[in-house]
This record gives C-alpha cells, structure tokens and sequence, in this order.
C-alpha cells in the first residue's frame, strides 16, 4: 500500500473502532519512514492497550474498560493525525511550502498575542500623528503585520493536533474586543482549513463555542461555516462525548443549515450559471450598451442621429431590455447564484494570489500586496462604495481593484464619472442587505469556493468540501449522522430532495419513509416519494398521488401528475377522463392536452389524438416529444407527408436526435398500429432522404 492508503486504512479502522488494526496500519508505515518520527511515540498506547487485554483475558472485572479504551482510541486518532500531517508536510507541495512560510516567525502564545493587540494600538495612535509622516508610518505597520499574519495562517493550517492550553489561549483571543476583526477572520479561516485537513476536536470545538458567542456577524459566519463543514469530518464512534452537544446545537440551527446547504450548491453551480449568463445575458447587455473595448482601453459609442428619425422606439427597447437583462441577474445573485466567478476567474492569476492567506483575508485598502491607489481622485467614490455596499465577495473585491488598477488611465472620463458617482454601485447590492447573517456567509462560501477550484495547487488539499462526488457526498453536510438523530422533518425533506438531484434515489427514500411513518399526511414527504415513483413504479405512483388528492382534492397540479401517474401505469381510461375535464377547464395549457393525447394514441383514438395534436401544433408550443407522438398520429391516420414533416423537425431540432431510437423506444405502441419492423426502415429512410 501507498502511504496515503495507510493512513486511508488507520483512520478507517479507528472509525470502525478497531484500535488493534490502526496500530497495525501505523507500524507498517512506521517501517517504511523509520525517520520520519522524531519524537513521536505510540508505545504507551500500544502498551496500555496489550494490558488492557491481558487483564481481560484474565477475567479480571473492570468498570472502566469502556472508557479506557475510547481514551486509546482518541489517543491513536491524535497520533495518527499528526502523522499524516507531518507526512503531508514532506511529501506535498501546498502542505510543504506553508510549513516553510510559517517558520518566519517565532509563535509563542504570548507573541502571538502581543503582536494582535500592539497592532490595534498602533494603527489608533496613528491619528495623532502628522499628515506627512501618517502615510509612511502606517504602510510600515500594516507591511509587519501582514508579514506576521501570513506566517501565522500557514502554522495554524499545517498545525498538529491541539491541546486544551490551545483552545483556551484562541478562545480568549479571538472574542477579545482589543484583536482587529480582520485578524480573527483570517484565524477562524486557518482553523478552519487546518480542520478539514485532517480533522481536531480542539479545532473543531473552538468553531462551534465562537459561532455560540461572537457578537461579530462575520466572525460568527465564519465559525459557522467552518464548523459545518468540518462536521462531515467529525466521527462519533471515536468521540462520542461530542454526539450530545452536537445534536443540540445543529437542532438549534436548523434553518441556517439548511440555507448553508443550498448555498453550497449554489457555489458547485457557479460554472452552470455563468454558462446562462454568457449564453443568455451578457449578448444583449453587450449589445445595448455604448461601450466598445479596444486595443486602445475602452471607448464611448457614439449615437447614430439617423436613428431617432428611422426608428424612434428603440432607445426604449434598448432600456427595456437592458433593465430586463440586469433585473435577471440581481435575481439569480437573490437566489445565491454565484454570478460573478464567471468574470472574475480569471482574475486570480496575479501574484497577490499567490499568498495562501490572501484568499481568505477580508478585504481592507491598506493591504500591503494591493497598488496604492488611495490618492486616486478618479476612484476614490467607486471604491468606497465598492467597500461598502459591494455584493462582490472579498476574494472578488481584490481582483476587482487589481484588475481596474492597470486600466483606469484608459477608461473614458464619461465612464469614470459614472463609476464614481454615488449611484455607481449602488444597484450592485439593491435589495439585498449586505449586513445580514445570510449574505456574509454567502459571500465568505464564494470565497472558499474559489480557493479551492481556482488555487493552482488546488488538486492538492487533501478534503474539499464543494467536492461532487456521489459516493462520499462531501458537500453534503446534512448527510451527517447526527441530523439523523434528532429526525427534524423539514431538514430530512431537504435531504431527500439533495439525494434525488443526484440520483440517490434509494437512500432518498429510506430518508422519506420514515417521514411518512410518523407524518402519514406529510404532503411535501408523499409527492417527493410519489415523484421517484412516477420513474420507477407508475403503480405505486398513482396510489401515492391518490392519497394526496384525497388531503387536497382541488390541487390542479395534484390532479395533472395523477393523470400522468395513471397513463404511465396504462390505465388510459381512466387518465383520459381526467385529462379531459383539465384541458377543458384549461384550454391553453399544453401539457395537460399533450399528455391527454398521448393517452388517446395509446388507446387506439388516433382521430381524437389527431384532433389533440392539431391544436398543440397551431400554439407554436410543441415539445420534441410532441413532434414525435403527432409523427406516430399522424403515420396511423396514412398522412405520411405530415409525419415525415414532424419528423425531421425533430432531427433539425434536435442536435443529437435519431429517429431510430424513437421509433425502438415505442417499438410496443407501433407494433400495435400494425407498423412492422420494415415500415418502420422505410420510414427512417424516407425522413432522411433528401431529394435532388
């Protein structure tokens, strides 16, 4: 085995609570790195543990067996993770560099603090002194602190396992009003990297007690978020003290978990929603602005006067459709679509994102890695507001001001005076509280998210938590055993639902049964298990559909999936009536005539379908599978010419259609109709050909 496979293998056996096999995982590795040691030692628990059964073998009573034997199993966890880390320190670049970064400084708890707490001191005395030397004197001060700062970061994130000394001392700094906020941030952010690395119940119990009891929004979003994400981390067979406490507190937070969660497939669909915005938007924002971009810088576009005399509307239809456009992306930005990391991707090329810390550093303008451009009349306002009111997150913000710091002298005055007006980016952020618990931590996940998508050693960290995977479902924090125990019904609804998104059909519904157990009326849990088994069972399907009409008999949609539910099964008759009466009292809706007419065809009514798909196709609304079924309908009335016409408007219209998978997939509906295996060549040959 690798090395990476033996410690895989230890940390599992610990998992399963089998101490004597991680200890064999361990001296295998352990033989192969007799020098990778030093001072570490497994002896006494290898000889606690041998005593531990000697005893027992000898049939000696001991009360405390239990308790001594999750006390080696913590001990082997803590060994075994420092292991890995100073495995991970030796062997792996990202791991290797921080731990050289981080010998810079001397760390000391008292240094440590000291430095914290001068900093805050300093930048207030600045103030006094005079304008000339203000300046100088503080670019020399925030320059150390950084200094400091970053090598602080890398020894927290490459850090062994932490005693209690260790939790006590950040405790009380972090929460202490005489540490800059920024600095706690970027602390919480190393621990919080540190945790996922491999995982420290020290670290990880700091997270949640200063997410119970910062009083700073984005110092509490921040444990929250890391705590949250490290939970996927946290094993309760090897501390099982923490099950209790947990529980508790994640029941006390359920709905900001449940947000997280959504949020953080948000971010896994960030490159899905710039695709919509480039596909979708950016043309005609493009189209109807008057900026062009040039070798030159950006240039204004000047009016066509010819235009207001040939045609008058269309400065309103430009405005229109510009408003449209932007009012389409401040509702996905809403939603918690990522918008920007499209645009800004790749702007984390600079060296300023070659500081690990740099990408979780809150943004503030003394930044000593960003250009001074303090003095720049021309961006003063914009970066203010950008400060201020700004939805980008802050990984953003520096890309922003690095990028707009190398082509402000070739933005046209017209458009520099708009950036810095006060309304420049103020429908950036309209609507939205930029303030509140939700948008802080949306921002901080964007933030995470880039670092670990877009870091050029990215493919290195060892446990990323937007990873998709289905076999581990990573970024499925509410996949964590302890949402299990307390059976909340709201969360394990939304559970299902992640599990259906990606397929997870099976464990969707063990989650939904139990549900049902104990909510027999539950509408949301019935038509979430009656949807799989529209899929999978038709049968099962209509009966759960028909239980949840007789909750709520008058729902249209409700009635609609019965009757699709019910043609699935074949019960056409039945389906018909119902479909029928829906199409009746709803004359434009399509989908309830396509399905009635799809019904129809099955049923042998080819006239009545006929009838059914004449209508769909005169309301310009036809579907690609409604263009096959009026194909069939059609063929079985003999107006071969109107199929063959439908059908190669499904194969224009569809890039990767063909015909004979159609036709084998309804290989039972036109043997019916009398259509043989040889009409159905021809008929194929015949669509596909084309006439000279």
């Amino acid at each position: 085995m690798t090395n990476k496979e033996i410690f895989a293998s230890a940390f599992n056996k610990l998992k399963s609570r089998q101490l004597g096999k991680a200890l064999q995982a361990i001296h295998q590795y352990m033989a192969d790195n007799p020098a990778a040691y030093g001072n570490m030692s497994i002896h006494s628990i290898e000889d606690d543990y041998h005593r531990m059964l000697e005893y027992m073998e000898l049939g000696y009573p001991d009360p405390d067996r239990n308790k001594i034997y999750q006390r080696l199993l913590q001990n082997m966890w803590n060994f075994t993770a420092n292991a890995h880390m100073s495995w991970l320190c030796r062997e792996v670049q990202l791991y290797r560099e921080a731990q050289q970064r981080s010998l810079r400084h001397m760390f000391s708890h008292e240094r440590i603090e000291s430095t914290l707490k001068d900093f805050v001191t300093e930048t207030a005395m600045l103030s006094l002194e005079p304008e000339e030397q203000r300046k100088h004197k503080e670019t020399g001060i925030y320059a150390r602190h950084h200094d400091f700062m970053r090598s602080l970061f890398d020894r927290i994130f490459v850090s062994s396992q932490w005693e209690q000394s260790q939790y006590d001392f950040y405790c009380g700094l972090l929460l202490s009003p005489a540490v800059d906020v920024i600095d706690v941030q970027l602390i919480i952010s190393a621990i919080t990297m540190s945790c996922l690395t491999q995982f420290d119940v020290q670290k990880f119990r700091l997270l949640v007690y200063l997410h119970e009891h910062a009083t700073n929004v984005e110092v509490r979003e921040r444990a929250f978020v890391g705590w949250a994400f490290s939970l996927k981390r946290l094993d309760f067979n090897v501390y099982p003290e923490l099950r209790k406490e947990i529980s508790n507190h994640c029941q006390n937070h359920v709905q900001e978990l449940i947000e997280l969660q959504r949020h953080v497939i948000c971010c896994i669909n960030a490159d899905r929603d710039n695709e919509t915005i480039q596909r979708e938007i950016m043309p005609n924002l493009l189209r109807n602005n008057n900026f062009r971009i040039t070798l030159n810088g950006i240039e204004e576009i000047e009016d066509d006067p010819m235009d207001d005399i040939l045609h008058p509307e269309s400065a309103d239809e430009k405005a229109e459709q510009l408003e449209q456009d932007v009012l389409r992306m401040f509702n996905m930005q809403k939603q918690g679509s990522d918008i920007y990391f499209g645009g800004f991707k790749q702007m984390k090329r600079y060296p300023f994102f070659y500081t690990l810390s740099n990408w979780f550093t809150p943004f503030y303008m003394q930044h000593p890695e960003l250009p001074s451009m303090t003095n720049n009349a021309k961006l003063g306002n914009l970066l203010q507001q950008m400060v201020d009111k700004g939805a980008f997150c802050n990984s953003d913000r520096y890309s922003f001001l690095l990028g707009i710091s190398s082509v402000i002298n070739h933005i046209p005055p017209q458009l520099q005076e708009a950036m810095s007006s006060d309304d420049g980016l103020s429908s950036i952020a309209q609507g939205m509280n930029t303030n509140s618990p939700t948008f802080v931590r949306l921002n901080y996940l964007q933030d995470l998210y880039r670092f670990f998508k877009l870091h050029p050693q990215h493919k290195e960290i060892v446990y990323d938590p937007f990873m998709r995977n289905l076999t581990t479902d990573n970024f499925f924090i509410l996949s964590h055993q302890t949402f299990k125990d307390f059976g909340n019904s709201e969360l394990m609804l939304f559970r299902a639902k992640l599990l259906i998104e990606t397929g997870d059909t099976t464990k969707a519904l063990d989650e939904l049964e139990e549900i049902e157990q104990r909510e027999p009326e539950n509408i949301k849990c019935l038509a979430m298990i009656a949807r799989i088994y529209l899929n999978q069972d038709s049968k099962k399907a209509v009966n759960y559909y028909k239980r949840i009409l007789e909750i709520k008999p008058d729902n249209e949609r409700f009635q609609f999936l019965h009757a699709l539910s019910l043609t699935q099964a074949g019960e056409y008759e039945n389906a018909s009536s119902e479909l029928y009466r829906l199409s009746y009292e709803n004359p434009d809706n399509i989908k309830y005539r396509s399905t009635l007419a799809w019904a129809l065809l099955c049923m042998g009514r080819d006239q009545q379908a006929g009838h059914e798909y004449d209508v769909i196709i005169k309301s310009g609304k036809i579907s690609q599978a409604d263009r096959i079924n009026a194909g069939y309908c059609y063929w079985f009335n003999e107006d071969i010419k109107q199929a063959v016409a439908l059908f190669r408007e499904f194969l224009k219209s569809e890039k990767n259609g063909r015909i004979e998978l159609e036709f084998k997939k309804d290989e039972k509906l036109l043997s019916q109709h009398g259509i043989n295996e040889q009409d159905r060549a021809l008929m194929i040959e015949l669509v596909e050909w084309k006439p000279e």
